[in-house]
């Protein structure tokens, strides 16, 4: 059976594909988040009748409590909690499975992708009841930082100071993931160097061949030649594996300090089945027992992880809008003020039917539309059911944005 992009890690991809090919050829800025899709295989699922977001799931199907998932976690050293950063059914069901670690007594050390470790001592503060929500987003300069809103991100931190649960940063600068994607690690300071993981861990020959695939994909039709071809390659997979080395160093650390648990709060795109940051934890702590949980959106087979959380397929656009799948249709739920998407004309209710001249059935279509808009450099222009008519809408060129 040939690769394929599973859809939780699609969701994700649509965030972060474009942003990386626009960070190699503009130099440092805020780079996002690696990401690496996998093989995907075995009979789609579908959820019971009823089945509402965030019910759980094993690997075999079976519904199981959140009580019954806090006693398997409480036999794990790392619990590895995987999301698509724009949904917030996802941080609200992490949110439930924190607490229900914390009730069962073994309340993890609750670890974040999103938080690079130079405001730790943040962390800290909220932690020991410095600082509130508000405040804590104000101080890590959230929005600017990671790119997707506080808001979707509350439930965790407030799960996290309901049950008096340490937390750790867990990765690098996003200056310093920019600067090594444009420049290398040569190119870093001796400030910029020690926060560098002791190790940095390759991926395994599995992911390694689905990474190829990817880059492959994403860097097709790019006018550059071989040597700028095998640099970008080369730094492709480099920063795959810092990230998640990074991720994985942290955890270790945190475990240690603190002698409990670590649940680590990252994109599903680093969890399943255990290519990234398991991986790499293995590595660095031998014999550590680690549960994978990816959500579910009710379609793709359960694969890659040992729990799953059902969520419907949603994606937070940093262009400010709320993209929901339902079926075979993307329905707009919500729109911000202000925004790329509002300014456009876009409406919560609208069904985006096409995209440039792409038929969208899925967010995976809007983002192949996206990732050849930008190849191209032409506006990505969006075509709408609303009110029974068809409207076309244009949200520009993507060259400068986050993606869709």
């Amino acid at each position: 059976m040939g690769l394929a992009v599973r859809p939780i890690v699609r969701l994700f991809i649509i965030a972060v594909s474009l942003a990386w090919l626009a960070s190699c050829a503009a130099g440092p800025g805020r780079a996002p988040a690696p990401v690496a899709p996998s093989a995907s295989k075995g009979r789609q699922a579908v959820p019971p009748a009823g089945t509402e977001p965030g019910s759980l799931f094993n690997s075999k199907g079976q519904r199981i409590t959140h009580k019954a998932f806090a006693e398997l976690a409480a036999k794990h050293d790392y619990i590895l909690l995987g999301e698509s950063h724009g949904s917030r059914c996802d941080h609200i069901s992490q949110a439930a499975l924190i607490r229900a670690m914390a009730a069962q007594g073994s309340g993890p050390v609750v670890g974040l992708e999103m938080v690079d470790v130079t405001r730790q001592d943040i962390l800290d503060e909220f932690a020991d009841d410095i600082l509130d929500a508000q405040v804590v987003e104000e101080r890590l300069d959230w929005q600017k930082a990671w790119g997707y809103g506080f808001d979707l991100y509350e439930p965790i931190f407030l799960a996290a100071k309901e049950h008096k649960l340490p937390m750790a940063a867990l990765n690098l600068p996003q200056t310093i993931i920019a600067q090594v994607s444009a420049e290398g690690l040569d190119s870093l300071s001796p400030e910029e160097t020690i926060l560098l993981p002791e190790s940095i861990v390759p991926p395994p020959a599995e992911q390694a061949k689905v990474l190829e695939d990817v880059f492959t994909q994403h860097s097709s039709g790019e006018d550059m030649d071989k040597q700028e071809a095998g640099l970008r390659h080369e730094r492709f997979f480099l920063i795959q594996s810092l990230w998640d080395s990074k991720m994985a160093e942290q955890a270790v650390e945190a475990r240690r300090n603190f002698a409990r648990p670590v649940a680590i709060v990252a994109g599903a795109g680093h969890v399943e089945f255990g290519w990234g940051i398991a991986h790499r934890l293995r590595a660095y702590d031998p014999g550590a027992k680690i549960l994978l949980v990816l959500p579910w959106r009710g379609k793709e087979p359960r694969e890659g992880a040992d729990v799953f959380y059902y969520c419907p397929a949603t994606h937070r656009s940093s262009m400010g809008m709320v993209l929901q799948e339902e079926g075979q249709r993307v329905i707009v739920m919500d729109v911000d003020d202000d925004s790329r998407a509002g300014n456009a004309g876009l409406q919560v209710g609208d069904v985006i039917t096409m995209a440039g001249a792409t038929p969208v059935t899925s967010l995976w279509d809007l983002h192949k539309a996206g990732v050849e808009a930008h190849k191209a450099g032409k506006p990505l222009t969006l075509t709408v059911l609303r009110d029974k008519k068809l409207l076309t809408l244009d949200l520009g060129k993507l060259g400068k944005d986050k993606g869709l």
